[in-house]
């Protein structure tokens, strides 16, 4: 069977076209709130042309892909310190400012990558890129959540971190066999910590009383917008392990009221106001590998791909070899680990 054939496959190849095509329609909207959206728009499941363009995706996507290409060059689980070299050697000038300080620090100092987050603003800078990290640790969490909490380590802190690690678990979960909507949500909430914890479950409460995105979007942002601790007027350079990012937590309710579409999680997304191109990409990159891709449009993606000059099959190829790749070597160390107690 060649690989493209696989459920991996079909998995990886959803939840990167569709983080990419949420981030696209998303950006012509960013900083939007959803009654202006409505009043202007109504409804959003189309591209609105940004600096003339349709379909151009924001520095999510880029970031995103870039972090792609070092699992694919590097072959091998992701740490900090291997962050350094991918952060040094990004364009500046399509990153937004606190992505920017982040390439200043890996270029030109000689700060420690661990901590290097630190000194930046709680941000989605990290969340937004993180699906790769939740792909290359499929099915398993736990073990998305710590890689993630290394590799976003250069460029947030605080609830930021935390949100970052908390969907790279949630892509995890979504790419088993089995996984529902249900059980994304409840690994997320499992690894999930003080505010971050907190806010999901209330909104895990809350959108299991609705059918579809359109008639959540505002009870859903009563409760995120409680959490969010630059919404609630605090500095956005402040740590406060009681909040969460706002963007998570709706990309998490999107993804869920999704009802097998990936198009609707991406729509209800794009929609909901505020920081729509990120909020749109993380439920992309969750529903798109719970539900393989199932209802992209491919109208809108061959536009997106156009647009920004991508060829989607073969990135998800390529990430498709390394993680089959990784997984035999943790296959290895597991198989020797084992023989440590094989008389037993």
């Amino acid at each position: 069977m060649r690989l493209q054939q696989t459920l991996l496959y079909r998995k990886v190849h959803g939840a990167l076209t569709a983080a990419a095509l949420g981030d696209a329609m998303g950006a012509p909207l960013e900083g939007w709130e959803h009654e202006r959206i409505q009043q202007e728009h109504g409804w959003v499941s189309f591209f609105l042309p940004k600096n003339g363009v349709l379909g151009k995706w924001t520095d999510d996507t880029y970031l995103t892909h870039m972090i792609c290409g070092h699992y694919i060059s590097k072959q091998k689980h992701l740490t900090a310190a291997d962050m350094v070299e991918l952060w040094a050697k990004v364009d500046p000038t399509r990153l937004w400012l606190p992505e920017q300080y982040t390439h200043m620090c890996a270029a030109h100092t000689g700060m420690d990558p661990f901590f290097a987050g630190k000194g930046n603003l709680v941000i989605c800078g990290s969340a937004m890129g993180i699906a790769p990290v939740g792909l290359v640790n499929a099915c398993n969490p736990a073990a998305a959540y710590r890689e993630a909490t290394s590799v976003a380590a250069i460029n947030t802190h605080s609830y930021g971190l935390e949100g970052a690690a908390v969907l790279a678990a949630g892509v995890a979960e979504a790419m088993k066999s089995d996984a529902d909507r249900d059980s994304v949500f409840a690994a997320a909430i499992q690894v999930a910590h003080d505010g971050t914890r907190k806010a999901l479950l209330q909104v895990y409460d809350e959108v299991r009383r609705h059918t579809r995105a359109r008639e959540a979007i505002l009870r859903v942002r009563d409760i995120t917008t409680r959490w969010d601790g630059r919404l609630a007027g605090s500095n956005p350079g402040t740590e406060n392990r009681d909040r969460c990012l706002e963007e998570v937590a709706a990309a998490f309710a999107m993804s869920y009221l999704a009802d097998g579409n990936v198009m609707n999680a991406i729509e209800g997304a794009v929609n909901f106001g505020r920081d729509n191109d990120s909020i749109a990409g993380m439920a992309g990159a969750l529903s798109g590998a719970l539900h393989a891709g199932a209802g992209l449009d491919c109208e809108l993606v061959g536009q997106m791909e156009k647009a920004n000059d991508c060829d989607s099959h073969q990135l998800a190829l390529g990430m498709c070899e390394a993680i089959v790749h990784i997984h035999s070597e943790d296959k290895a160390l597991l198989n020797a680990a084992l023989a440590l107690w094989k008389e037993l």
